[in-house]
């Protein structure tokens, strides 16, 4: 459980919280299909460390199935050389499956070597606009690149506008008790041992 939601956290955010913040929202899209979900859906820091956590494949293969470039939406006909690395080759994303998503060319050139969420606010749009399962590709990527860089990495502070994606996203939400509850999405809300166990398992 998250301290009395009373307050907002006054830390550093930190690119573990920022990583958590981010499956967070992209399981809240999800759940909002069938109603908005109460407060307490932000405070399972276990839950959302399991989300990060988990393999990408089948959220890969549900966005290829949906044939859509996530930038614009267009459809797209042959998925051939029409798809991006959702973190770029350039910054240290890897080749495999679980870094990709459709996107048509013209959308790709766009986002060339950015970040992800940095493009996505470069656009003028909001988290809560973007594809689910790529932000949860994404977030899924950015944490097994940043524990592999080794076990304190994760505790460096996140990008500069992560705050930002992350405050847009808290502005939307449908209460006073939503927005609390995801501003205190911290990863120091894991117990020591588990925490210790995220971070140093290769």
């Amino acid at each position: 459980m998250c301290p009395k939601l009373t307050s907002i956290p006054t830390t550093t955010l930190s690119e573990h919280d920022y990583l958590l913040g981010l499956v967070a929202l992209a399981q809240w899209q999800k759940a909002s299909k069938d109603g908005s979900p109460n407060a307490e859906f932000f405070t399972d820091i276990h839950k959302l460390q399991a989300t990060l956590e988990a393999d990408s494949r089948l959220v890969v293969l549900q966005n290829i199935a949906d044939g859509r470039c996530y930038g614009c939406g267009t459809r797209i006909a042959n998925i051939v050389n029409q798809g991006d690395h959702v973190i770029p080759l350039s910054a240290g994303g890897p080749r495999g499956m679980d870094n990709f998503s459709l996107m048509c060319r013209w959308c790709n050139a766009s986002k060339g070597s950015y970040d992800l969420v940095s493009w996505w606010l470069k656009q003028g749009r909001s988290l809560l606009t973007l594809d689910p399962n790529v932000l949860t590709i994404y977030a899924r990527t950015r944490f097994k690149m940043k524990r592999m860089e080794g076990p304190t990495s994760l505790e460096f502070p996140a990008p500069w506008w992560a705050q930002q994606a992350l405050d847009q996203v808290s502005n939307a939400l449908p209460s006073g008790s939503h927005r609390r509850a995801f501003s205190w999405i911290r990863a120091n809300l894991l117990p020591p041992a588990l925490e210790a166990n995220y971070i140093d398992r290769q």
